[in-house]
């Protein structure tokens, strides 16, 4: 009995070390693939990167990353050419809008916005192009970490390169554009700008992506998260209009225990109108922004518990039903002056639980915060030993 536990033992031993060896690129791209390339041979290359003739700041960044790491994988320098200058061999890899690109026929019909981009094959050479402002340098990254399987973990660990002798390149040519407009994952690691900007992320905290790089997305720093207390104060409006702020245990406070700003009575119409206001006034001294936060103040226990606001949320079955449902309401009004401005609200305490029925309006942005999950348990999944339950929508 013991000696077939340890041969059995000793077998699964082996099938994980062996798994663990054998390195997968779960990364790798579905699709057909048109085009096989061999990129380098025995530490030789007949490739070229060709810029445009004026390259942008990004397409260079593009040309730059491109270089670098094919010269970690395969072991060789590739030049970097502009145009008019013609390749030696005639194999190149294009970047961004080169006129042999617009020349290729290749130009796809998709909006791939300002980050989007795509890899096109034809005739033995690449296309990396997309949207100006970090289109390019995505395609690069994309192919790099999709085809042949680069890996950017850690800010202070060196990059991971797979590095091949021979390395016969299958591609699947491809477009894609970002279904997230805010792609940031905000822990320490993400808060480096060469690791956001590999990892294809758009931090807005500490400084984000260098704008040679294309930036990141312009959102006021004063007004990231946690902003009721700041859209409507309590030492301007409290004494006043005690109404406009949340109501516990049968009094309407302006700060928690702990001292910690309340939240507002959100199914109040003036608030309403005063926090959009208020963003409003924001914006106009912000011109470039492109997202403002108009979310619940630090700390738990905090909602409104008048009856207007508890009969609401009862409804909804979660606090977020009030939440989402006023700050729709701001985003609505501020649409109207400012339509290319999105709202940003959080999922978070006591609001992380969605509401039954509202859903956000199209300019409004939900960052999804697990603080309460994880903060106990930090190594478990989100939906495991939670301290709050996980609604099954």
């Amino acid at each position: 009995m013991k000696k077939g536990f340890l041969i059995a033992l000793g077998l699964i031993v082996i099938t994980i070390s062996t798994m663990a060896a054998e390195w997968q690129n779960s990364l790798r791209p579905k699709g057909k693939k048109t085009l096989n390339i061999v990129l380098a041979k025995n530490g030789q290359s007949t490739y070229e990167i060709l810029l445009p003739a004026k390259p942008t700041p990004q397409e260079r960044k593009a040309a730059e990353i491109l270089r670098t790491s094919l010269g970690k994988v395969f072991g060789t320098d590739f030049k970097i050419i502009k145009e008019p200058q013609r390749p030696v061999a005639g194999e190149i890899l294009s970047i961004g809008q080169t006129t042999l690109y617009r020349k290729s026929g290749v130009i796809i019909d998709k909006d791939l916005q300002e980050v989007g981009y795509s890899i096109i094959a034809k005739d033995g050479n690449l296309f990396f192009t997309g949207g100006k402002r970090r289109g390019p340098i995505n395609a690069v990254i994309a192919f790099l970490e999709e085809d042949l399987g680069c890996r950017w973990y850690a800010r202070n660990s060196k990059p991971q390169f797979p590095l091949k002798k021979l390395l016969n390149v299958a591609v699947s040519p491809r477009s894609y554009v970002p279904v997230l407009k805010v792609r940031d994952p905000f822990y320490w690691d993400a808060f480096d700008p060469n690791w956001a900007l590999m990892n294809r992320t758009n931090p807005a905290w500490l400084g984000g992506v260098p704008k040679n790089c294309g930036g990141t997305i312009n959102f006021p720093r004063q007004y990231f998260v946690h902003t009721l207390s700041i859209l409507l104060p309590a030492k301007t409006y409290f004494k006043t209009h005690p109404e406009y702020f949340a109501m516990i245990n049968g009094k309407r406070v302006a700060n928690r225990a702990g001292q910690k700003a309340a939240h507002l009575c959100l199914t109040n119409p003036d608030v309403v109108d005063i926090v959009a206001d208020n963003v409003c006034k924001a914006l106009a001294k912000n011109p470039n922004t492109e997202l403002i936060s108009v979310s619940q103040n630090d700390g738990r226990n905090g909602f409104c518990k008048c009856a207007k606001c508890t009969a609401f949320n009862k409804r909804e079955g979660s606090v977020s039903g009030s939440l989402l449902s006023f700050v729709n309401k701001v985003a609505t009004k501020v649409n109207k002056k400012y339509p290319n401005v999105k709202i940003c609200t959080l999922a978070y305490m006591e609001s992380f639980i969605p509401p039954k029925n509202i859903k956000p309006a199209d300019n409004v942005i939900i960052r999804l915060c697990t603080d309460t999950h994880i903060w106990s348990n930090p190594y478990f999944l989100s939906t495991l030993n939670s301290n709050v339950p996980i609604s099954p929508k």
